[in-house]
């Protein structure tokens, strides 16, 4: 009776917890250790996790570097850009005023009276002026080793050292690096072009004979008054000039300088660990069509082109410088910086893989729980080891939840398809008694059973004729289709009855009149068919178990009768004699002995209940009877319940399934031993309580010198003479025997195991006289306490050797 339900239609609830509350740490272990085979696989959902929130975090912090690191890479390049292209506009201009000069020169030769073409081919030359003066001109250019002076159609040459032939000239002073040269390098003094330079395909570099080094001739014209060529002024300048001037850029970076002529041919170059081929030499005169900083592709690569174009000497040229190998610089200059930001990723990776797992754990623990037993019970454990494959959790999530909401629409389903069968199984309880009155407003509230008014009828309707199940179904139907407020139906199988439980106010003329035109609709105007038992009207859920068996008793009297028609208790009661049957005397005697747990005293009340019932079951009316056997259970049912008999339910319906008197008497005694079985393990459970708890209370305070018998009966509200029996009996010993040997265990350990003093061991059991304590000693122990410690040493002394 723990729900308003009879047995068979009880839920099956979890029970209530009373002990300690589980250790969370263990059922962590215990839930982590089941699922170690989970731990072992692939989880799409933990990588999912893992890529989305380091790719949020990272992502942004990546694109803010790379920014941070573009614009500082730029801003080398462009520097570095700047600086180069500020050294190639210093070195030009350094050409230009070396060769402004020699262009100068040169213009004051064609005007000089002492030197002029005419006056050195003439006899009145005056070799000693022409010498000083070419000697005076050459010293203006400081940057040529030698000028000569070429007049066209002439083999001689004239410079400040004297006059020499041409063929002395490429014979004696200086010689060709390759054959052929030396035919190209009289088409060269034949052209005498402006500022041209004796390479690719000019004559090539001169060596020189006697104190070597290698040389470039540049021409200039050398005019008359009419600016017509007649002949040329050729410088001879170290080849070392062009490098020297044309290194500009830092030996740290890669980069060439290369120059160009007039008509697009590569003069010279100047390369410091870059080496260009002749094609990419040749694609860099695209670029000379302005000068400034360009970028653009040489050798595929990506390069800062700086072009520079000389007014003076009209040639171009081209720096080149490979933007790749700045980054590496950069970075290894920005180390500081660099190790910072690795730094930084690293965190905010971290910080991304424990958000990950912070979010992947709900989600892990949801699925194990989740996930179903069939596929973690097929699995073995050498399988569980070894199973690596990648799980999506969530599509594991969707396929359960998907499952448990079809298998719970599955449940609400039948829910409700049998809600009617329970308001009807939890009426039939109420009718027959078998409810936990304490719970039976939640348990009617539970399945929406709402008792509007205050009084309760019972009507029982009994058929005098055998019902096929169609006629039974059909007057049920009829019930039904009434609509009457307040009036439940319950079909009996007990009786093959249907009882009729009636919620209404006070019974009045009109439930009279109500009750008898129901009469006539189901009995279809029959006067022979149908038996109506109506009970009183009672203001009291607890009083329907009563009004059904007033109608029960109305009802089956007049059914046992062969009488039709509606029969109401309280008349019903008039002519009965039950009083002589009620034996009140019996019953009471009987509750009273169970209640005592008095199983001498019970054993008596049964059987003087027992001859009495049988000295007065003569009377024939069965209704009588069963009314009065139904009150003797409706008064030990209680007893029953208070004193914890399991199965209590199954138990009273049993019994209340008798048969006859004896089988009645017989459930009686075996329901009523199991009460006093169950009393008297209560009362067990009680006194092994309490003992437990002297012993409990002795053993925390036995070295206290104020404990005696007297002070713990107070304090367990026990009389001193009841508790010495009391203790006596459970251990076999008085309460002071007790202790003393408490207090001498106490004494013999520390005596074997420490040094303390005789007195303060004494002192520390809760003794304040050593010589009385002494003669207890040993008295007990057959020793005094020195000697004990004495022997205690000796045979320590003997089990170490």
């Amino acid at each position: 009776m723990t729900d308003g339900l009879p047995t068979s239609d009880r839920w099956h609830t979890a029970k209530p917890c009373t002990g300690t509350p589980p250790d969370r740490r263990r059922l962590k272990k215990e839930a982590w250790g089941s699922q170690v085979y989970t731990k072992r696989r692939q989880s799409k959902v933990f990588v999912g996790y893992m890529v989305y929130i380091i790719s949020l975090i990272v992502c942004p912090f990546i694109l803010l570097d790379v920014i941070f690191l573009v614009n500082g890479l730029r801003q080398v390049e462009m520097a570095y850009a700047a600086s180069q292209e500020y050294a190639m506009r210093q070195a030009v201009d350094g050409m230009d005023n070396d060769f402004q000069t020699f262009r100068n020169v040169v213009a004051q030769l064609s005007t000089d009276s002492d030197i002029t073409p005419y006056l050195l081919q003439s006899k009145s030359y005056d070799s000693v002026t022409a010498l000083r003066k070419l000697q005076i001109y050459q010293a203006q250019m400081n940057f040529f080793d030698e000028l000569y002076l070429y007049i066209s159609g002439d083999e001689t040459l004239y410079s400040g050292s004297g006059i020499i032939s041409l063929a002395n000239f490429k014979g004696k002073l200086y010689s060709f690096e390759e054959e052929g040269d030396e035919e190209r390098f009289d088409a060269y003094m034949a052209r005498a072009g402006s500022f041209a330079l004796s390479l690719d395909g000019n004559g090539g570099v001169l060596h020189k004979r006697r104190e070597g080094g290698r040389y470039i001739a540049v021409t200039y014209p050398w005019l008359n008054s009419a600016i017509h060529p007649l002949g040329a002024a050729v410088g001879l300048v170290k080849e070392e000039y062009f490098p020297d001037r044309l290194r500009i850029g830092d030996e740290e970076y890669d980069q060439g300088v290369y120059l160009f002529s007039r008509d697009g041919k590569l003069q010279f170059k100047a390369e410091n660990g870059l080496e260009l081929s002749g094609e990419d030499t040749d694609d860099l005169w695209d670029y000379c069509r302005s000068s400034g900083i360009a970028p653009g592709r040489v050798m595929g690569k990506r390069c800062y082109l700086i072009t520079q174009h000389s007014s003076v000497t009209g040639w171009y040229y081209v720096a080149v410088i490979p933007r790749s190998q700045f980054l590496f610089k950069y970075v290894y200059s920005q180390n500081r910086v660099v190790g910072l930001i690795t730094l930084i990723l690293l965190a905010c990776i971290l910080a991304g893989v424990a958000a990950a797992l912070r979010m992947y754990r709900p989600v892990q623990e949801l699925w194990s729980l989740l996930e179903p037993s069939d596929r973690k019970s097929s699995r073995k454990p050498q399988e569980k080891n070894r199973d690596c494959r990648a799980v999506d959790e969530w599509e594991s999530l969707r396929t359960s939840v998907a499952g448990i909401v079809k298998k719970n629409r599955d449940i609400m389903k039948e829910l409700d398809d049998t809600k009617v069968q329970r308001q009807k199984s939890l009426l039939k309880g109420l009718l027959l008694g078998n409810v936990n009155l304490d719970t039976v407003e939640e348990s009617l509230n539970r399945y929406e059973i709402y008792f509007e008014e205050d009084f309760f009828c019972v009507i029982v309707l009994y058929s005098l004729k055998p019902l096929l199940s169609g006629q039974q179904k059909g007057v049920m139907e009829l019930m039904a289709g009434l609509k009457i407020p307040g009036l439940y139906q319950v079909l009996m199988d007990e009786n093959s009855s249907l009882a009729l439980l009636w919620n209404t106010p006070a019974w009045s003329e009109e439930n009279q009149i109500l009750l008898e035109e129901l009469y006539q609709k189901i009995s279809g105007g029959e006067t022979e068919g149908w038996v109506v038992g109506v009970s009183g009207s009672y203001p009291s859920v607890t009083s329907i178990s009563r009004s059904y068996m007033e109608a029960l008793a109305a009802g089956e009297g007049m059914q046992l009768k062969g009488r039709a028609g509606i029969f109401y208790y309280a008349a019903f009661e008039k002519d009965q004699e039950h009083n002589e049957l009620y034996i009140i005397e019996a019953e009471v005697r009987l509750r009273q002995s169970l209640l005592a747990d008095n199983g001498a005293m019970a054993l008596a009340a049964m059987d003087q209940l027992e001859s009495a019932l049988v000295s007065n079951w003569r009377f024939e009316n069965f209704s009588s009877r069963k009314f009065v056997l139904f009150h003797i259970i409706q008064g030990i049912v209680p007893i029953g319940e208070r004193a914890g008999v399991p199965y209590l339910n199954e138990k009273v319906e049993e019994w209340a399934r008798y048969r006859n008197l004896g089988e009645f008497l017989s459930g009686m005694r075996k329901f009523c031993q199991e009460i006093l079985e169950c009393g008297q393990k209560t009362k067990d459970e009680k006194v092994n309580e309490l003992y437990q708890k002297l012993l409990d209370y002795i053993e925390e305070y036995y070295d206290d010198s104020s404990i005696s018998l007297g002070e713990m009966a107070e304090r367990f509200g026990m009389s001193p003479s009841y508790l010495s029996r009391f203790f006596r009996k459970y251990s076999g010993k008085n309460f002071l025997e007790y202790v003393t040997e408490k207090r001498i265990e106490r004494v013999c350990y520390l005596l074997k195991n420490t040094d303390l003093k005789v007195k303060t061991i004494v002192e520390q059991v809760g003794y304040l006289d050593v010589a009385s304590f002494t003669k207890k000693f040993r008295k007990i122990m057959g020793v005094s306490p020195a000697r004990y410690r004495e022997m205690a040493r000796q045979e320590r002394k003997e089990d170490k050797g």
